[in-house]
């Protein structure tokens, strides 16, 4: 909307209200305006329209910045998850290798424990038999 002072009135108008059929001059409610009026009206819409070009330029400029930012921390976090994925498959394989390693270790030592456990019977066994010999051995010394 643009205003003209027509005799100390404000009138306000818009482009469309013109009848431009009659050549240099244009009609507006029925008072002739100048065509000089005309093409600053136009100026001056042409203007807020060169404000707005800028204005959507300027913020098209500034999201573009931001969705660079973003790629840039995007594309840091994939290259991370990917590191971590990585470095969970390696971490997965050690602890398998790990896990079976131990089982057998485990399974040797129960092995020993039982070995010791038969062992240490069979010494206290062998060791009740000596003594059982040793004295019926000394009661036969000294009987004789």
């Amino acid at each position: 909307m643009y205003e003209m002072l027509f005799k100390q009135d404000a009138v306000k108008f818009s482009m469309n209200d013109f009848n431009l059929s009659s050549g240099i001059n244009a009609e507006y409610g029925g008072i002739l305006i100048s065509h000089q009026v005309v093409v600053l009206a136009m100026t001056q819409q042409a203007a807020v329209l060169q404000n707005c070009n800028n204005e959507l330029v300027k913020f098209i400029e500034i999201v573009h910045r931001k969705r660079d930012v973003l790629q840039k921390d995007i594309t840091a976090e994939e290259v991370e998850k990917s590191q971590l994925q990585n470095d969970i498959g390696i971490l997965s394989e050690r602890l398998v290798k790990v896990e079976e390693s131990l089982a057998k270790k485990i399974a040797t030592r129960t092995e020993y424990d039982k070995t010791i456990s038969e062992t240490e019977s069979t010494f206290e066994k062998l060791l009740a038999s000596s003594q059982s010999l040793l004295e019926v051995l000394k009661r036969g010394a000294s009987t004789t």
